[in-house]
């Protein structure tokens, strides 16, 4: 609010907006670990955890629902997150196939969800973002009602299911890498919390054989702390500086959903992390001209990468390579 602006105010009218404005930047730029969140960390590729804020999900201005419209899991409706509800019912699902990435194969809650319309355990308790215009005057919240108020009660449903702790040791590295090493292992991930902003948290990985540890964050598909990854990449010249690990680039993981882990989540110890970067594959508007591939022209082929044993693209992955080639083509 200006100085400008302030002075055609009452002073109760001033304390409002101060107060709208403190809301809106919490809204904004307050971080916290989003974790075990399908439609998030599980299928989409951001990790699991990730750090970010409200405006993850919510980030349409003026309007407050999410301009890439997908169906995410708040654990309002299911167990165990969720509180009784006695005026919902309580199903009981059995997955048939693979079991919920978070949930295991037995699951209950108040309101499958998106499952209704798919029919896949992995859409158990998923619903649509809404619009967040016109908030205060549309309590209750949530698609059950859950949060009576905007003012305390719907921040405590979030951050109660999106908020985790743990703090293990690990061993630190013992044998050193040349760069230009191809490294290749399967181990469980390490969260490291640094704290740079929204996805600014490292991901490392301890190889078993050698007791070296690798960051992989530049892996273009996030671990999930749940599982073990397949790690495959090149030992980089960079310094280790940002997460506390070899830095491995070019790398990719792989998550084995076959093979649990104990999550393990390091402090940030000193590391800064890594300050995201929008990735390349995030295609810019229709509007924007291209740029004109460089010659020669010839026959080219544009390779799709997925993790091991899993045919799932992650996100924006697909239309990044569509745009590529038909740049080519034109």
């Amino acid at each position: 609010i200006s100085p400008e602006d302030a002075k055609a105010l009452t002073p109760e009218q001033l304390a409002f907006r101060q107060s709208v404005a403190r809301g809106a930047r919490v809204f904004r730029d307050k971080m916290f670990l989003i974790t075990d969140t399908a439609g998030i960390n599980s299928r989409i590729g951001f990790g699991n955890p990730v750090r970010n804020s409200c405006v993850f999900c919510h980030n349409m201005s003026q309007m407050g629902n999410d301009v890439a419209p997908g169906q995410v899991d708040l654990g309002t409706t299911t167990m165990p997150f969720a509180d009784p509800w006695r005026d919902l019912p309580l199903f009981r699902i059995t997955c048939l196939k693979a079991p919920h990435p978070h949930y295991g194969r037995v699951i209950y809650t108040m309101d499958p969800g998106f499952a209704m319309t798919t029919g896949r355990c992995a859409d158990v308790g998923k619903i649509t973002l809404q619009s967040m215009r016109g908030l205060a005057a549309r309590a209750p919240y949530f698609s059950n009602g859950k949060a009576g108020s905007h003012q305390y009660d719907e921040c405590a449903v979030m951050f109660r299911f999106f908020l985790t702790a743990a703090a293990l040791a690990a061993p630190l590295s013992a044998v050193a890498a040349q760069t230009g090493d191809v490294v290749r292992f399967i181990a469980c991930p390490i969260y490291r919390d640094a704290d740079s902003g929204k996805k600014s948290g490292c991901w490392l990985s301890d190889d078993p054989a050698t007791g070296l540890r690798s960051d992989v964050s530049l892996s273009p598909h996030k671990p999930d702390w749940n599982y073990a990854v397949m790690v495959e990449g090149v030992v980089s010249a960079a310094p280790p500086t940002p997460c506390g690990g070899t830095v491995l680039d070019a790398v990719r993981t792989s998550r084995l959903y076959n093979t649990p882990c104990t999550r393990h989540m390091l402090p940030a110890e000193g590391f800064a992390g890594r300050r995201f970067v929008l990735p390349k594959r995030n295609i810019t508007p229709s509007s924007v001209a291209r740029p004109v591939p460089p010659g020669p022209y010839a026959e080219r082929v544009f390779p799709v990468y997925f993790e091991f044993g899993n045919d799932f693209l992650v996100y924006q992955y697909g239309d990044y390579l569509i745009e590529q080639a038909s740049n080519w083509i034109a």
